[in-house]
Formats: C-alpha cells, structure tokens, sequence
C-alpha cells in the first residue's frame, strides 16, 4: 500500500467521485443529478479547449467567464473538477479550497448548491505538489478534464489501473504541463497501486537508487511497486517514502541540516563561492522568471528540477561563472519572478555543458546543474520581507562579500 495514513476521508472522497462521475455519470456534489454526459463533458471541453482565454485575470476568474454561456450541468461537471483538483495537495488551507469550488457555483448554481459540507475533506491533503500545480493551475485542471472526457468517450473501465493509466498517459502527452496531475489522479483512484509522489524526478530517482529491486521494470510505476514490496520487510507494510527514516537512504538531505555540518548558521550561509571543492555545502539563490515560462513550470529544466543559463552573457562576460562553483550538497533557494522564495533544491550534480533550449532567450551553449529533494516553501517568502530590515543588516554579516542589492 502507498496511502498516507490518517487521510481515509480524502481516499474515500476520491473513491466516491470516481464512481459517481465516471460510473454512475451522476455529479459529485449534486448525486441526485445526472450531470456527468458526454454531451456536457465536451460542452466544458469547448468552453477551455477551443475558447483560451490568454489574457490578465485568475484562472478562476477566466474559469467564470468561459462557462458563462453554458447551462448548469456543464457548471456542476466543473464544480466536480475542481474538488478533484483541491483534493490532494495538504498546503492549501481549507477556505482556499473551499473559494475555489464556491467560485465555480456562484455563477449558474447559486440558487442550487450541494447539500455537501467540504469543510471537514478539505481540512486534510495527502501532500505537497509543487508550486507548479498551484500556480499553473490551468493546466492541472485541463488534464482532469480531458481524462474525463477521453475515458467517457472511449468507455473504459476506470476501476481498472491498467486502462486508466493508459489514458492519464495518453493525455499528458497533449497535456506535457501536467504530470503533476497525472501522478496525483493515479494516487487518489488507486492509492494501493501508484505512490503519493508527484515529482516525475523523484520517482526516477528513487527507480535509480533501487535500480536491483525495480526487478526490470520498464515501466516507471510498476518498478515502483516492485521496490515497495522488495523493501517492505525492511521498513513495514504502508511505509512513507518521506519517513525520516526512509528518505535519507534514497533522497540524502546533506544540505538540509547544513548548520550542524558547517558548525553555526553563519558558517553555513555563503551566497557567493570562491570556487573551492574542499568546503562546506553553501546555499545559493536562483532567480528565476517563471510567468510565462512553460519550460521552468515543467519538465525536465523545470524550477526545482535543474539549474541552467547560458555560458556566457550577449556581449561575452562570463557572469555565469558561479554555475561552475556549485556542488553537490549545496542548497538551491528558489527566488521566482523576483516576488518571493517559493522553494528549495539540493544539487545533485556538478556542472555540465549543454545546449540550451531552442526557442528560448538563452539559445545556444549552456551549463546546467542537477537538482533534487525539491520542497515547497509554504508560505512563500516575500522578497522585501527577506531583504529589508532586520534580516538585511544580518545578511551582510554572513557574508564577506558587497552587500546584497
């Protein structure tokens, strides 16, 4: 089993939607009705997929305005999404969640709400997503609603793993933003046969440290069920992968604990290297432009996931010289659009030379650093809450370097 123990209510919630949804066709919060046709799947499909809206406004915002000319049924089928979508991630607090899914029904259903208290559900999560699916939260939700819309249309069994996870993987590679989701809808339908890890990077990572007990698998989930029960003897049935006993073993935290390494908070704290090997973990800061960025939301060069620019700035100054400084076992601070610290890496691997991404401003020869272990700061840290007084007096106190600007 992956289940997170002490989250029954959130499983037994995911269980009911799937049956209801996508077997009895009926609404999630309204069960009385039979909201969940074909007909009304592809309406919201039409109302997101062929009408985008790219312009300024939340995604609720632009949600609201999408559905405004659909009937209610097509407004409880979203309703039923976004429950989905808040139901796994443990950082959103319940009244957030619960706005969320009252956006939706202020609209066509004000006079109609569910008989259904969420308060309870949506007190609890199963774990931390990223802040990819929270930010980029079109995408996710886009994903739910095209599995629900192929798995309608093709008839498949959804209690069946195998059919399910053949069309959560048909739709991601439209959907290539959206793993996160993919991952997080296998766990929720089936918690006894796909783990609660977001990450595609950690599954990787964890298939590689237990390479030998993934038996061969090709597949990426069933190694992983190969090695939860090759390791089950050792760590006890349901074990969790972030158990403080278990996570060192395949996700080392040699720069999570980097005051009692390096002696003192201070000693630990060097935001510019002198290009030593022989030293201490060091904790850097990446600033990075994430709106309008797809490749740093997702995928392999995602924020979290890997550090990468260019060689060598337009006019040839080697300002990115830094990148050839880390090491692993450094600590990643994640500053994003220049607004807020929102997560924190480990290096995984020295530098090396790559080609970066076509179609991007940084074209051409590049170095990239590999990341892991990455976590969600939850809240987010406000830059000027970082950089002001006092903490920017205490700052320059660390470090023998100019002080911060």
């Amino acid at each position: 089993m992956a289940r997170r123990s002490g989250r029954e209510g959130v499983y037994q919630a995911a269980q009911l939607l799937k049956q209801r949804c996508f077997v009895d066709h009926t609404s999630y919060l309204w069960p009385e009705v039979a909201a969940w046709s074909l007909e009304s799947i592809n309406q919201l499909g039409s109302a997101m997929f062929d009408h985008p809206d790219e312009g300024p406004g939340t995604f609720l915002d632009k949600l609201r305005k999408q559905l405004a000319d659909y009937g209610p049924n097509v407004h409880r089928i979203a309703a039923d999404l976004m429950v989905l979508y808040e139901l796994f991630p443990d950082r959103i607090g319940a009244n957030a969640k619960l706005a969320a899914v009252n956006s939706v029904i202020s609209s066509k259903l004000i006079d109609d709400p569910p008989q259904m208290d969420l308060s309870a559900l949506f007190a609890q999560g199963i774990g931390s997503t990223g802040p990819h699916y929270v930010g980029a939260q079109y995408f996710a939700f886009l994903f739910y609603l095209d599995f629900a819309r192929t798995a309608l249309t093709e008839g498949i069994n959804i209690n069946d793993p195998v059919e399910a996870e053949r069309v959560a993987d048909d739709v991601q590679a439209r959907r290539e933003q959206a793993s996160e989701a993919r991952n997080i809808l296998l766990h929720l339908f089936f918690p006894d046969e796909y783990e609660l890890i977001v990450g595609m990077g950690q599954k990787r990572q964890l298939r590689k440290k237990y390479s030998e007990e993934a038996a061969g698998e090709t597949n990426l989930d069933a190694a992983l069920r190969s090695v939860r029960k090759a390791l089950t003897p050792r760590f006890g049935d349901n074990f969790d992968w972030y158990d403080p006993v278990v996570q060192p073993e395949w996700n080392p935290p040699s720069a999570s604990s980097l005051s009692e390494q390096a002696g003192s908070p201070a000693a630990a704290v060097d935001l510019v290297a002198d290009g030593s090997a022989d030293r201490a973990p060091r904790v850097w800061i990446e600033k990075s432009a994430v709106q309008g960025r797809p490749d740093r939301l997702s995928g392999a060069d995602a924020v979290g996931s890997a550090l990468w620019s260019p060689q060598r700035s337009k006019t040839g100054a080697d300002i990115y010289r830094f990148m050839r400084d880390v090491r692993p076992g450094d600590t990643i601070l994640h500053l994003t659009d220049s607004k807020a610290f929102t997560g924190r890496s480990v290096v995984e691997e020295t530098v090396r030379e790559f080609e970066a991404r076509a179609g991007t401003a940084w074209d051409g020869p590049g170095y990239r650093v590999q990341l892991g272990g990455y976590e969600e700061l939850d809240p987010s840290l406000d830059r000027d809450a970082f950089f002001n007084e006092p903490y920017a007096t205490q700052l320059r106190e660390l470090s023998p370097n100019p002080p911060i600007r």
